[in-house]
């Protein structure tokens, strides 16, 4: 394990300033319980801990061994970081689920997930209503129930804005207001951690 940190602190250090995030692929959490025992807890666990609280970028840590979604905005259970995300994958034997992970230059979001990619989790492709010069409405369904979520931004540009309903539901309708008149726009829908959609378009 000690070599394993060593290569990230190398690789992290080498980018700092450079990259808009990192995402840190792992079998397993480092600290891992054995006979009443912490395996990993010198060599990893605390020294990554300590190494991350010294970069501002956001981190994403993924890892597979309990197979059981899990979205984990503290280090592991133990204390709340501004800048440290932890997904725990499932696994689904059945369809071989896939999960797409998206990272995005919004700090505040800066990260996305599809479970089962795009085309599993909608049920009807989104549709755009425009109502009136500067009003649209984005309409969608998904096979289960989820948040509801339109990032939006002008075409050619970052999808800068966000309107979200956290009621979870399968009928989705986002109406969004004072766009500027004639200009151009793209939208894309998803869940509070997911990307469901490609861009939609808005053409004055």
């Amino acid at each position: 394990m000690s070599d394993n940190l060593i290569w990230v602190q190398e690789r992290m250090t080498q980018y700092k300033g450079m990259v808009n995030a990192y995402v840190i692929f792992a079998h397993a959490a480092p600290g891992i319980k054995r006979e009443k025992k912490v395996i990993g807890d010198s060599l990893f666990y605390l020294p990554f801990r300590d190494l991350i609280q010294t970069f501002s970028e956001p981190i994403l840590y993924i890892q597979g061994n309990k197979h059981v979604w899990n979205y984990d905005t503290t280090y592991f259970g133990e204390l709340q970081l501004d800048n440290f995300l932890r997904v725990v994958i499932d696994e689904d034997k059945l369809t071989q689920s896939v999960l797409q992970v998206v990272v995005s230059w919004d700090r505040n979001h800066p990260f996305y997930f599809d479970r089962n990619m795009m085309s599993d989790s909608l049920s009807a492709d989104p549709s755009l209503t425009v109502l009136d010069s500067s009003s649209v409405t984005i309409s969608w369904q998904t096979n289960q129930p989820t948040s509801s979520v339109v990032r939006y931004g002008k075409l050619n540009g970052s999808l800068q804005y966000r309107k979200e309903d956290l009621t979870e539901k399968t009928n989705h309708q986002i109406t969004i207001t004072n766009l500027d008149k004639a200009t151009n726009y793209q939208f894309e829908v998803g869940t509070r951690t997911s990307r469901l959609s490609e861009k939609l378009t808005l053409a004055d």
